[in-house]
């Protein structure tokens, strides 16, 4: 096999070049293309709609028109913008090209409801607040007696109230169905905090300590009064070791 000379590597590299360059064009003359077309302009955007954000909202967050070319769609921006509305805890977008965008989101779900002033500071699970709503929600329990500094909505309600034990309430998936139950919470009386539920029983707590653990109690007591149909008045958790329930039929 003859060595290659010096001007046939020169010749060599200089077609490779050449070929670069016209793949380069023509790589370049075709996103052009598609960027200009209307053929991947978007004439669909398919948004889900939640219980608390309307289709209207996402949209307007989103920002997203007909005249946009669906290839050069930022996604991560247009996340970053619906997830900046309070009630929704995460979102996606997908292309279908060559015209349709979908939007999907995941909605924060009301957890608990504070007294706060003349409204109602409504957080989820995690202790974002979701609004500040002029009526009381339906169906969520009601904490009194403890206030916080402002907080925009979409804040988090735990850096306003580090150190109370408040916190013990939220982020816990093995309690939540056990708060959930409890229409009112009375945190006035720090020594004996009181809980009203929505199934009318009066549950004397005594202080906010080992809440986790009372509440898992708690728990445990309200299945077996459902299971055994137990007419039920109150439940005394203040009183000692073990809890009295007190019935309702005496």
């Amino acid at each position: 096999m003859k060595k290659e000379t010096r001007v046939q590597k020169k010749q060599r590299r200089r077609m490779f070049m050449l070929r670069l360059f016209f793949i380069s064009l023509i790589v370049t003359a075709m996103a052009i293309f598609a960027i200009r077309s209307s053929f991947f302009k978007v004439d669909q955007i398919v948004a889900s709609e939640g219980n608390s954000v309307s289709k209207e909202e996402i949209l307007k967050a989103a920002g997203i028109s007909k005249d946009d070319n669906i290839l050069i769609i930022r996604k991560k921006a247009i996340i970053e913008r619906l997830e900046s509305i309070p009630y929704v805890k995460s979102a996606s977008i997908k292309k279908k090209l060559p015209d349709t965008v979908e939007i999907d989101i995941i909605e924060r779900k009301p957890y608990l409801q504070f007294e706060n002033g003349y409204s109602f500071a409504v957080i989820d699970a995690e202790g974002v607040l979701l609004e500040n709503s002029i009526l009381k929600l339906k169906g969520i329990g009601l904490v009194k007696g403890i206030g916080w500094e402002y907080i925009p909505d979409g804040g988090s309600i735990i850096d306003k109230t580090q150190g109370t034990s408040i916190l013990d309430l939220l982020n816990d998936q093995n309690i939540a169905p056990v708060v959930e139950k409890i229409e009112v919470i009375d945190l006035s009386d720090s020594s004996n905090i009181k809980f009203n539920l929505f199934n009318g029983i009066a549950v004397e707590f005594g202080p906010m300590n080992n809440v986790k653990y009372k509440l898992k109690v708690l728990g445990e007591i309200l299945a077996d009064v459902e299971k055994k149909n137990i007419p039920t008045k109150m439940i005394l958790m203040n009183k000692g070791e073990h809890p009295i329930l007190v019935r309702d039929d005496i």
